[in-house]
């Protein structure tokens, strides 16, 4: 593999392989991997095989090969990881917060992947927020839990570029999350009719009815696409 590492470099001027890039993408991946363990004091010589010394001057002189390449030591989802974060960071420079909206947004999306990876990591399941990337994220003020009206003003901003594409505000369940929001406004407005504790505030009823939403319409049962 080493050799079709090197063809790839002098091709293309660099070592740094994509996982996606097949058996070669994972031999690098792979590297990487071992190099970080035998660092870790994980990795050790096999047994009955060669002696110590000699395992460890073979384990140099591969990585000696490596450098020479120019090998790309740090995992390349940590770069991209960077990379997103100072876009996140340009982005509360300009907005003064971190609650970026998700719909049709690779940092948006990106945002919320890591409150999610923090409730993974404090639930002791498996995670891809390092104590590192935390700390990064909170020197930048980073909102780890978005507040509900933020939440909220977002799913409106859906709604009404649904209704702006389709010209109407009957969100089908079968739309995700944006028709599953739709029909718990619709029974929210049910329990203030029935003079019941309901989230749905003054200001949110009006903000809905601005835009034509129909409390009581429903469902269209037809794909929204066939309305057009």
């Amino acid at each position: 593999m080493f050799a079709h590492l090197k063809e790839y470099a002098e091709e293309h001027g660099h070592a740094k392989v994509p996982q996606r890039q097949g058996s070669l993408g994972r031999w690098v991946n792979n590297q990487r991997a071992f190099f970080r363990r035998l660092e870790k004091g994980i990795e050790k010589p096999p047994l009955g095989t060669v002696s110590v010394d000699e395992w460890k001057e073979k384990i140099q002189t591969r990585k000696d090969a490596l450098d020479k390449l120019g090998f790309e030591w740090n995992h390349l989802p940590e770069t991209k990881w960077t990379n997103m974060l100072q876009d996140l960071t340009k982005f509360k420079e300009e907005h003064g917060h971190t609650n970026v909206p998700q719909r049709n947004n690779a940092l948006g999306q990106w945002v919320n992947t890591q409150r999610k990876n923090l409730v993974y990591r404090e639930k002791g399941k498996r995670s891809h927020i390092t104590q590192q990337r935390m700390d990064m994220l909170n020197e930048i003020g980073f909102d780890w839990v978005q507040d509900k009206e933020t939440q909220w003003s977002e799913k409106l901003d859906e709604l009404i570029a649904f209704k702006a594409e389709f010209e109407h505000s009957n969100v089908p369940r079968s739309q995700g999350s944006l028709g599953m929001w739709v029909r718990r406004q619709r029974r929210s407005y049910k329990l203030i009719s029935s003079g019941k504790i309901s989230p749905l505030t003054e200001e949110r009823i009006y903000a809905l009815e601005s835009i034509g939403f129909q409390w009581n319409r429903g469902w269209r049962k037809e794909n929204p696409k066939s309305s057009t």
